[in-house]
């Protein structure tokens, strides 16, 4: 099964890395680390509460990361 490596940040602060087979399984796995129970619920306490989104890029082969894929 071929997986991606994917980085989450917000606001200038680096978050880290998640590798999975698909950018849900990534964000799944972020949110449930941060004890929320899936990215849905993160995503809507967040809002609640004036948070600024988490931006996930692809880490590219060379070490680079990708364009922002979600918001």
């Amino acid at each position: 099964m071929k997986t991606t490596v994917y980085n989450f940040s917000a606001n200038g602060m680096d978050f880290g890395n998640y590798t999975a087979a698909t950018l849900a399984a990534a964000r799944t796995a972020f949110a449930r680390d941060a004890n929320y129970a899936g990215w849905g619920v993160m995503v809507k306490q967040a809002a609640e509460f004036g948070g600024n989104s988490v931006e996930v890029r692809e880490v590219l082969e060379n070490g680079q990361l990708g364009p922002k894929l979600t918001r």
